[in-house]
Order: structure tokens, then C-alpha cells, then sequence
């Protein structure tokens, strides 16, 4: 059986400062796409929040945004609650070819924008199939965090890695204005994430994997102080407990997350992160992001959900 065609949803978002203040100049959206913006009082970033109808992606939604920050602007690209990937169902398109669930984001980061893309995780429900591309292009000066991750579904039911398939990709290219010399776009960090059917014997024990991705001069000390954090780190940690001399366990360790950081090209930092709960990566990234520092970057409203 064949269900109804795909449904496109596409929005536009630009942000503008007008002398002190910013302004959403372009808030459009179309079913399944939703896009809020609640009046932020105090707050450094303008939030908007990215919404699907039922709280989820169903067979053949097809989700593309494009966002233009200019000049010295922040936003806040958040979600309320985790996306859910619903079952794959058998959806064609106008021209009769099979869909698979996807979303699509293009950024364009002015000179000293910023954009903060901390969503909830994906949730990939059994049997689902969902590509994602997301596409920064910025200018030398502008600033990006971006948090990419994902959990095996719903383990209550059962479900733990029983996807049929998941492909997500995040390209920042470095772009210069038409007057300059140097190349127009410029590749400078290309991280994808690609799994199948098979891929529960090589997740397990882990439920949620998260990859974090910084660049810009906002984030320039912060970056080194997390790669410093790193690597002072105890890097084995065992997840016994404490034994009695009659081998009873008197304490167990308190469980944390696998993580790794690193400063990669043109000063992008990565941190990479796997738990075998998805509350101990939040709780890891909680500690990592929630901290002064860049609240004052941010805001607290840009941090929700990692609180």
C-alpha cells in the first residue's frame, strides 16, 4: 500500500539588528514545519523554535529551512523535545520515486553572528529512515555551536538501535564577501554520521551518541579551555564499584559519559560524546556548556535543553 505523497515543509528565517535592537525580519513557515518565536526579555540570542506537527517526522516529511544571520546578530535555534523519526512508510513523490524522511538546514552567518543550534536529541523509532543535511556557510569573523545528536529509540519498548536507516551530515564552509581575494567558499569541516539496520551490535552498550561543533572568536579561549579540560581528564575510568574485602559493593562510581575533544582545522574544536543512557550525555554536555562563560554568550533561554 502506497500512502499519500510527501508533504514539504519549507521556512525561512533572517535576523536583523535595527540600531540596538534585533529583529526577525523573515519568519515564514509551512506545514510540517512550525516555527515560535516567544518575546525573550534579557536575553543575548533571539530563540526560535523548531516544531514538527504530533511532535515528530512521519514517512515522507520533508523538512527545509534556510536561516540568514546578518551582521552582528545571535540567534538561538532550539527544539521542545526530542524529534521523533516515526516507522518508515512506502511515499512517493509527484514523479512516482520513494521518499525518505528528511530535513534540510542552510545557514549564512554574517560578520560577527553568531548561531546557536543546541536542539534535543533525535529519536529514531524502530523501522525508521531519515537523512539530514546541514549546510553553515560564515563568514571569517562570525560564530557557530552546534550540537548533532541522537538516541536508540525508545529502550522502554524494546526499541534500542532498531532504525532501518539514519544519515546525518554538517558541512561549515568559510565564504568571503565578492571584494575579497581569497576563495568565495571554502570547505573547512565535513562530520557525518551513517548507520543501518545492523549498526545494534557495534552501539551497544551506548544509547546516545553527540558530537558538538564550535569555531569563532566568541568561542576561541573556551574552545582551548575544553580541549585542556580533556586532556587532564582520568581517560580509564572502570564501572565497578568499590568492594569490600569480602566482595560486597559498599559504592559504585557515579556513571559518566565517553567524551574526546580536539581542535581540528582552521580552529574548529569537536567533542564527541557516548553514554549508555542518553541522561548521561546531557549530564556531561550540562557540565561542559551550562557554565558562565558562555551563559553571557548565550543566555540561559539558548541552554534550555541541556538543563
Amino acid at each position: 500500500m502506497v500512502d499519500e505523497p510527501s508533504r514539504e515543509g519549507k521556512g525561512h528565517i533572517t535576523l536583523t539588528r535595527h540600531a540596538d535592537t534585533q529583529v526577525l525580519s523573515t519568519l515564514s513557515f509551512q506545514y510540517p514545519l512550525k516555527l515560535l518565536s516567544p518575546r525573550g526579555v534579557g536575553q543575548p540570542c533571539t530563540s526560535v523554535f523548531m516544531m514538527s506537527y504530533g511532535g515528530g517526522l512521519i514517512g515522507g516529511d520533508q523538512i527545509s529551512l534556510s536561516v540568514h544571520i546578518e551582521k552582528e546578530c545571535k540567534l538561538a535555534l532550539l527544539t521542545q523535545g526530542s524529534t521523533k523519526i516515526f516507522k518508515q512508510r512506502k511515499v512517493l513523490n509527484d514523479a512516482g520515486v520513494s521518499v525518505t524522511t528528511s530535513q534540510k538546514l542552510n545557514v549564512r552567518i554574517e560578520e560577527g553572528g553568531l548561531l546557536v543550534l543546541l536542539p534535543d536529541p533525535i529519536q529514531p523509532f524502530a523501522d525508521s529512515a531519515y537523512s539530514q543535511e546541514q549546510v553553515f556557510e560564515m563568514l571569517p569573523e562570525s560564530n557557530l555551536m552546534l550540537l548533532d545528536w541522537l538516541n536508540s529509540g525508545r529502550p522502554a519498548r524494546g526499541e534500542n538501535w532498531t532504525l532501518s536507516s539514519f544519515r546525518s551530515r554538517n558541512d561549515v564552509y568559510e565564504v568571503h564577501s565578492p571584494t575579497s581575494t581569497a576563495p568565495s567558499r571554502r570547505l573547512v569541516l565535513r562530520d557525518t554520521l551513517i548507520l543501518n539496520s545492523e549498526c545494534a551490535k557495534t552501539m551497544y552498550p551506548h544509547e546516545c551518541f553527540a558530537t558538538l561543533i564550535i569555531r569563532g572568536p566568541l568561542f576561541k579561549k573556551f574552545s582551548q579551555d575544553l580541549v585542556e579540560k580533556f586532556k587532564s581528564e582520568e581517560k580509564v575510568r572502570r564501572p565497578m564499584g568499590m568492594m569490600r574485602r569480602d566482595n560486597t559493593e559498599i559504592k559504585r562510581k557515579k556513571e559518566r559519559a565517553t567524551w574526546t575533544a580536539g581542535i581540528v582545522r582552521d580552529g574548529v574544536c569537536v567533542v564527541k560524546v557516548a553514554g549508555e543512557k542518553s541522561e548521561i550525555v546531557k549530564n556531561l554536555l550540562n557540565e561542559l556548556l551550562v557554565v558562565e562563560e558562555i551563559e553571557k554568550i548565550l543566555g540561559r533561554e539558548a541552554l534550555r535543553s541541556l538543563l
